[in-house]
């Protein structure tokens, strides 16, 4: 499946040609989730949507330090045994209308907890459009990858005090908390006396804090790897 309009993107503009025009890539996927028991590498699937042009695209690997904190941080990684995570290739052309094969490989293995990383992949300039004037917008796309940990631990604690509701990722990998409602009392989904609130991505010791109306019961669902779970709290 490919994925362009819900990929998130980076925009930026470059002085190539006589008039405005965009050089386009799409992702096979914006999310890889590599879970303990599957293969060490994964691939995802690049297209170049330009009809009549190459794409030559160039890919950033960041580590992703404290994830979801105020703290977070993103490391360039220059050298993929630093972090034990390789794509390859890194840089490469595709042809008008065609596409490429990417590899991400976990060379480690999985450790005691979630190893987050985001992938840039970028659209440059060819040669012969650097040598023109103008406008492009080149259009690059960011990449999730989790490499879950050997045991993975969703726990999430969910508590209500008034009207604060609290969620604390007490565990050691990434889940996502979806389908937030507060319903009236008395009330279930199904009916329309029902509010939606946030959703998140958890990740390991991260909290998040919601401010409810009172009273009522509030629903939500927790998204692992492998599994949906559904909840409640009054």
């Amino acid at each position: 499946m490919r994925l362009l309009d819900k990929a998130p993107a980076l925009i930026f503009p470059l002085l190539l040609a006589s008039q405005l025009s965009f050089a386009g890539i799409a992702l096979s996927s914006i999310i890889i989730d590599m879970p303990p028991s599957s293969k060490p590498y994964t691939d995802i699937t690049v297209f170049n949507d330009d009809k009549a042009a190459n794409a030559y695209v160039i890919v950033e690997l960041y580590e992703v330090i404290n994830p979801g904190t105020d703290h977070e941080q993103r490391r360039f990684v220059q050298d993929p045994k630093s972090v034990s995570l390789l794509i390859s290739p890194n840089k490469f052309v595709i042809l008008p209308g065609g596409r490429k094969q990417v590899r991400i490989v976990d060379i480690k293995g999985p450790g005691d907890s979630d190893r987050i990383y985001r992938a840039i992949f970028k659209p440059v300039v060819g040669d012969t459009e650097a040598a023109s004037t103008g406008v492009k917008i080149m259009i690059a796309y960011e990449t999730l990858i989790l490499r879950r940990p050997k045991q993975p631990d969703y726990t999430v604690q969910a508590k209500r005090q008034g009207r604060q509701l609290t969620f604390t990722h007490t565990g050691n990998s990434a889940t996502k908390l979806e389908s937030v409602y507060h319903c009236a009392q008395g009330q279930s989904l199904k009916q329309q006396n029902c509010t939606e609130l946030k959703g998140a991505r958890l990740y390991a010791d991260n909290k998040l804090t919601l401010t409810t109306p009172a009273g009522g019961e509030v629903f939500y669902e927790l998204v692992t790897a492998d599994k949906r779970l559904k909840n409640s709290l009054r």
